[in-house]
């Protein structure tokens, strides 16, 4: 259940970033940055 959750998060966040991206083109990598840091540390506490 918790892969699922995750996975799920990962798609939200993804679609998330790519609307962003055509609002502004800095706070989409803003974001990317952002995302890049917290999914490692997702998928550590699912293990």
């Amino acid at each position: 259940a918790e892969v699922w959750l995750l996975f799920a998060a990962v798609i939200a966040l993804y679609s998330g970033f790519r609307l962003a991206k055509h609002y502004d083109q800095r706070l989409q990598h803003l974001e990317s940055v952002q995302i890049l840091q917290v999914l490692p540390q997702l998928s550590v506490r699912s293990d």
